[in-house]
């Protein structure tokens, strides 16, 4: 009997036979598919819950660094009459004068804020309108009630609110609070952190997560200057921009990766992103099928609950055969990770800060006499030109230094020396200011900015050391004298002449006797 034949006798078995084998195979093919689909859905959603929970903690974070700034830094007497005073006048001059006031008070804070993470610290006034923004401060005056949802709601019910929001130039996770002067309430104040500063928090602690920052184009057109809208650009999901500011090429994933995966995955997100608030995606780089990325989107909204922007995860993959095999491993192992990761940001919080206080301090500070050195000096020389030019108001320079100092160190040694600059610092902090800026300019050579005082004012002072310092009994020599020079910033001046003009004024006081004052139009 032949094959043929032996089929043809079989025929009614083989159907059932196969039939059978059919219906069996596709019941395991679908049960099994069915299974890895479930599988991929719980999967998905705790990665999207996962990422979350990330979100939460660097959140709770901004939100506790936020209120440690406001109790120890901001909430004051002297910040609340300034704001004050401020509800109390209309005159233009009086309100420059007292943001200049706000602004030097707060104006080290600020830049010790800014290694925190914030990227602004926002005065208002009742009303919800902008008195001092210290990321932008020739930008004041203007009204923030169509914008600004949280100051209006502290406004009214005179309490905080902690919230992400839309802004005029920046998006941001807000923290306002209001101030009060005897009860009275007198405006608000605001510390704001963006996503970078979130950014950079949770990529110390965890390194293998990329991340961007969408937010919706309709947000953008309706509420940020139109001057500062070129901080987006166009992501693949159309109705959504990226904030450029945030970009981070040195993630686990490059942006030329993340920008390919977008345009991949563009159909589908478009799909999702209008009708959910938090989904993932699993898809791959090119067409490497091992290396799967995991894309979670997590919706962030605003104050009135819109959703308005979405933070991006994109995050390498295991299979899902391994999800489906070791499940239970991850969730406990990914609690072990989590109370580790707590334990870590509390280890690296406090490692940082001392560093940043540290490395802050060294890097602008004299060691020897603990003023400002020529660099701190530098910082903050031309923002006070900028601010004198900006206001109309006086400034003023006196450089000096000390008569025949080498002969100090070469009679005595460099250690003696180092007492006498220690002990003329001292007493030159004792006559001057202190919203005066005094620095060790180099070697014997020190310098003294002076807002707010004009050259007769800065000549006076000088007359007021140079007699100081001649009538001093030092402890290590007997007597010391220093040669000024004494300048005030002119219509034209750049703070390169600026400081040409006071150190020529120096120079020609020491060549012409020593122990000498020399200014504009004046030799004493």
């Amino acid at each position: 009997m032949n094959i043929y034949e032996f089929l043809k006798k079989q025929k009614h078995v083989l159907i059932i036979v196969i039939g059978f084998f059919v219906i069996f195979e596709a019941v395991i093919f679908f049960t099994i598919e069915y299974k890895e689909k479930e599988d991929k859905k719980t999967f998905l959603e705790f990665k999207s819950k996962e990422l979350d929970t990330q979100i939460k903690m660097g959140e709770h974070y901004l939100n506790l660094i936020a209120k440690v700034l406001y109790d120890n830094v901001i909430d004051s007497d002297v910040t609340s009459d300034i704001m004050y005073k401020a509800t109390q006048t209309n005159d233009p001059k009086k309100l420059a004068a007292l943001r200049e006031e706000l602004y030097t008070k707060y104006e080290k804070d600020y830049e010790y804020m800014k290694k925190l993470g914030v990227r602004q610290f926002h005065f208002h006034l009742p009303g919800v309108k902008s008195f001092l923004r210290f990321h932008r401060p020739e930008k004041f005056g203007d009204s923030l009630v169509d914008v600004r949802e949280s100051i209006v709601y502290v406004n009214r019910y005179k309490r905080p609110i902690e919230c992400f929001e839309e802004g005029r130039i920046f998006n941001g996770f807000r923290h306002v609070y209001p101030i009060f002067k005897d009860k009275k309430f007198v405006g608000t104040v605001e510390i704001s952190y963006s996503f970078k500063a979130f950014l950079e928090h949770v990529l110390e602690v965890n390194t293998q997560t990329s991340y961007l920052f969408l937010v919706n184009n309709d947000v953008i057109k309706e509420k940020v200057f139109q001057d500062e809208k070129i901080n987006y650009m166009r992501s693949a999901f159309g109705h959504y921009s990226i904030d450029k500011k945030t970009l981070n090429n040195s993630m686990g994933i490059s942006l030329n990766d993340i920008f390919s995966i977008n345009k991949s995955i563009a159909n589908e997100v478009a799909q999702k992103i209008e009708a959910q608030d938090n989904f993932t995606i699993v898809t791959h780089i090119g067409n490497v099928e091992n290396q799967s990325v995991v894309v979670s989107f997590i919706a962030v909204r605003n104050f009135d609950k819109k959703k308005v922007a979405y933070i991006v995860g994109y995050n390498y993959s295991i299979t899902m055969d391994i999800v489906k095999k070791r499940s239970s491993q991850v969730m406990v192992l990914l609690s072990i990770v989590n109370t580790i990761m707590a334990f870590l940001i509390f280890t690296l919080l406090k490692r940082e800060k001392r560093k940043t206080e540290l490395a802050s301090k060294e890097a602008i500070h004299d060691p020897l006499t603990g003023i400002l050195n020529r660099r701190g000096f530098d910082k903050i020389l031309g923002h006070k030109v900028s601010v004198s030019r900006r206001y109309t108001s006086d400034l003023s320079i006196i450089f000096f230094d000390i008569d025949h100092f080498k002969n100090i160190n070469d009679a005595y040694g460099h250690d003696v020396g180092d007492v006498a600059l220690k002990e003329l610092t001292t007493i030159i902090k004792k006559q001057i200011r202190e919203s005066d800026i005094f620095a060790r300019w180099g070697g014997e050579e020190f310098a003294i900015l002076l807002p707010m005082s004009s050259l007769s004012d800065a000549l006076l002072l000088t007359e007021k050391l140079q007699k100081k310092i001649e009538n001093t009994h030092f402890s290590v020599v007997d007597h010391l004298t220093c040669s000024f020079g004494v300048t005030q910033l002119k219509q034209n001046d750049q703070v390169e002449t600026f400081l040409k003009r006071v150190d020529e004024f120096l120079y020609l006081a020491k060549t012409t006797g020593r122990n000498k004052i020399v200014a504009d139009g004046f030799r004493a």
